[in-house]
C-alpha cells in the first residue's frame, strides 16, 4: 500500500486577473463571497469566482472581476465558498442508489468507497459520473474486501444464529499466496481504485498482498432510509446480539479519546463514516463526523474541514487538481450561508453546491431530498391477479385459473390473433424506475407452432401506442433442452419495436439472452430491477441477476405502463404481481 502523505505547506492562488479569452467561455459567475482557504485557514471577502466548464479560471477582487455575458450569475453577498467534501469510508451500494442523491444534497462531492459488495454496481455508477451520465459524486472504488478465513466462517455462524440471511458476497479470504496475488492482478484488471484489507489473513499472504499493492479503511433523516435498507440495519443488529456483550459507550468513549490522541500527536486523521454500517445517512453523517472531530477529538474548525477536503485529496494523490478553491482546479464548491471557520456546524447551512462545474441551487438540492423521501417511502403496489380487474387487455384473453394449486390469472391471445405479442397492461399504474416482481409460468398451447417457447414475461415502460416498450421474457421450454445454444436463450431482454430479438441476436449475439433453469408449466419467480437505462432480471430468488442489461433502450429517464406479457403459441399464468416505483432522485428539477 502506497504510505500517506504528510501534512505539506501549500500557497493557494488566490488572485487572477481574468484574460478575454478566459471570460468568454465562463459558464457560471459566483459573485461577491467570501473565499475560504482550507489551507491556511483563511477566508478572504468579497471576491468574485468564474467557472468555465468543470474548472476554476479566475478568483478575483468582486469590484474589478465582472460576471462576463452570458454566464450565468449566482449572487453570493454573505456567503462563503468551501472545497466540496469527502467522505473517506463510505459503502455506497449498501445504502443503495438515493446515497448519491443524499451526498450532493449535503455538499458531499466525492467519496471512497470501501468495497463489501457489488463491486459491478460501484464501478457502474464511478464512471457513469465521470462520464456525465449519472449525477452524484465523484467515486474511488475499492475492490470486494479481503478476510481472512476464520472471521468469514464466523460471520457466518452468527447470520445463520441470528436467523438472517449470509449477506457477505464480495469478500474474499484467500488461502494461499500465489491465488492472493491472481485475486489482487484481477480487481486492478476489473478497475478498483485500491485494495481494501480488513481482516488480515496469514503473514505469507498479507505479505504476497501488499508486495502485489494496486499503484494508481435516534436518525433525523430516517425518512431518507428504504424499507429494505432498515430490514437489512435490523439484521445486522440481531447478528450483533450473537458476540459476546461489550459495552459500546464505553468503546465510543476510547474511540474519542484515541482521535484525540492520535491527532495531538500529528498523525493524518480524515472524514470518513462507514456509510452502510446501520444508523448512518449519506451525506448527513459527514456533518455529524465533523462536529465529533471537533468536539471530542481536539480539532479547530479549520483542522476538520481539512480532514475532509484537502488532506483526502492529497492522500489519494489528486490535490493538485480537487479539495481547494484555487484557479485551474475542478470547480467542486459549497456555497454556504455561513462561516465554517467560526463554527463547523455551519457546514450544514448549505445554499448551493456545484459539482463538477454543474450549479445545484437550494431549490436543485430541495428537490432531489424530496425525491430521496419518495423514494425511501414508497409503498408497493400489490395485485394478487386472481381476476382481469384493473387490467386494459390487448390482443389477450384473461380468465382466473388455478395452476399446481395456487390461484392466478390465464392469460392466452384473443381469437383471430395469429401472432403476438399481447399484454394485460395495468391500469393507472406510472412506472420509470423501481422493482417489477412476479410469479409466471409459460408453456405452449395445444396447438402451438413449431417454434412456440412458452413465452411469458413482463413489459415495462410501455406508451400508450401498445408497441414501444422495454420487457423481459422467459422460453420454458429451452430450460432443460439437451441443445446447449437452445439453453443459452432461456431469457431475453428486447425493446419494441426498434430492438426485437432477432436483431439483437443478429448484432450482439449473446448479449441480451442468458441461461436459467426454467420448467414449462411451473411457477416461475422473476424479480426485474430497472434504474435509468440499466435493468436486471433475477430468477428463483437467486441473488445474483440472471440477465444485466447496462443500455436500456428507452433511455435514462423513460417511463410507460406495467404489463403482463406473452407471445405466440403460449398459455401464460400470472400471480402475485409487486411493484415498487422509485423517483429518480439524481435528477434535479
Amino acid at each position: 500500500m502506497q504510505p500517506l502523505l504528510g501534512v505539506l505547506a501549500l500557497t493557494a492562488a488566490w488572485m487572477s486577473e481574468p484574460r478575454q479569452s478566459t471570460q468568454d467561455s465562463v459558464t457560471l459567475a459566483i459573485t461577491d463571497i467570501a473565499v475560504v482557504d482550507v489551507v491556511r485557514g483563511v477566508a478572504l471577502s468579497h471576491q468574485t469566482v468564474l467557472i468555465s466548464g468543470n474548472r476554476i479560471v479566475a478568483i478575483g477582487a468582486a469590484s474589478d472581476t465582472r460576471a462576463p455575458r452570458g454566464a450565468r450569475s449566482l449572487n453570493a453577498r454573505g456567503k462563503f465558498l468551501i472545497p466540496g467534501l469527502w467522505d473517506m469510508h463510505s459503502h455506497v451500494t449498501m445504502f443503495g442508489r438515493t446515497s448519491l442523491a443524499l451526498y450532493l444534497t449535503q455538499g458531499v462531492t466525492g467519496i471512497r468507497d470501501m468495497g463489501a459488495e457489488r463491486f459491478a454496481a460501484a464501478k457502474a455508477w464511478r464512471d457513469s459520473i465521470a462520464a456525465g451520465q449519472l449525477l452524484g459524486p465523484r467515486m474511488r472504488i475499492a475492490s470486494p474486501i479481503v478476510e481472512n478465513q476464520r472471521w468469514l466462517a464466523a460471520v457466518k455462524r452468527m447470520g445463520e444464529a441470528a436467523g438472517t440471511p449470509w449477506r457477505m458476497y464480495e469478500r474474499y479470504g484467500p488461502t494461499s499466496a500465489d491465488e492472493a496475488v491472481r485475486w489482487v492482478d484481477s480487481v486492478v484488471a476489473l478497475g478498483a481504485d485500491h485494495i481494501k484489507v480488513r481482516n488480515w489473513p496469514s503473514p505469507e499472504i498479507s505479505r504476497a498482498i501488499v508486495m502485489a499493492k494496486l499503484n494508481t479503511g435516534r436518525i433525523p433523516e430516517l425518512q431518507y432510509v428504504a424499507r429494505q435498507t432498515r430490514e437489512q440495519w435490523r439484521d445486522q443488529m440481531l447478528e450483533l446480539k450473537q458476540e459476546n456483550p461489550l459495552d459500546w459507550k464505553t468503546i465510543y468513549r476510547g474511540e474519542m479519546r484515541n482521535a484525540a490522541e492520535m491527532h495531538r500527536a500529528g498523525m493524518t486523521l480524515l472524514a470518513g463514516t462507514d456509510i452502510g454500517a446501520p444508523l448512518l445517512v449519506p451525506g448527513f453523517s459527514l456533518h455529524d463526523e465533523l462536529d465529533l472531530l471537533v468536539s471530542q477529538a481536539g480539532m479547530t474548525p479549520v483542522q476538520a474541514l481539512q480532514a475532509a477536503t484537502i488532506l483526502p485529496a492529497r492522500v489519494m494523490g489528486l490535490a493538485d487538481s480537487l479539495s481547494s478553491v484555487t484557479v485551474g482546479k475542478v470547480a467542486d464548491l459549497i456555497v454556504l450561508d455561513a462561516n465554517p471557520l467560526a463554527a463547523i456546524g455551519n457546514t450544514r447551512r448549505i445554499h448551493a453546491v456545484i459539482t463538477n462545474g454543474r450549479l445545484l441551487t437550494r431549490g436543485d438540492l430541495d428537490h432531489m431530498l424530496a425525491a430521496a423521501e419518495a423514494a425511501a417511502t414508497a409503498q408497493a403496489t400489490s395485485y394478487p391477479l386472481e381476476s382481469a380487474a384493473g387490467l386494459r387487455l390487448y390482443n389477450v384473453v384473461a380468465e382466473p385459473a388455478t395452476l399446481q394449486g395456487k390461484k392466478g390469472l390465464r392469460l392466452t391471445l384473443a381469437p383471430g390473433v395469429p401472432t403476438g405479442p399481447a399484454f394485460a397492461r395495468m391500469e393507472g399504474l406510472e412506472f420509470s424506475d423501481g422493482v417489477i416482481e412476479v410469479e409466471v409460468a409459460g408453456a405452449p398451447a395445444p396447438s402451438a407452432p413449431e417454434g412456440a417457447r412458452g413465452f411469458v414475461g413482463i413489459a415495462f415502460r410501455l406508451l400508450d401506442d401498445e408497441r414501444t416498450y422495454d420487457a423481459f421474457y422467459l422460453r420454458p421450454t429451452n430450460g432443460r433442452v439437451e441443445d446447449q445454444e437452445r439453453r443459452n436463450h432461456a431469457t431475453q431482454y428486447i425493446s419494441q419495436p426498434d430492438w426485437t430479438w432477432s436483431r439483437l441476436r443478429q448484432e450482439t449475439p449473446g448479449k441480451y439472452e442468458s441461461y436459467v433453469d426454467l420448467v414449462p408449466g411451473e411457477w416461475t419467480k422473476i424479480r426485474i430491477e430497472v434504474r435509468g437505462d440499466r435493468a436486471r432480471l433475477f430468477v428463483h430468488d437467486n441473488s445474483q441477476p440472471t440477465l444485466v442489461v447496462n443500455d436500456v433502450k428507452s433511455g435514462v429517464h423513460a417511463k410507460g405502463a406495467v404489463a403482463l406479457w406473452l407471445d405466440t403459441g403460449t398459455i401464460a399464468h400470472f400471480r402475485n404481481l409487486v411493484v415498487t416505483a422509485e423517483a429518480d432522485t439524481t435528477r434535479p428539477q
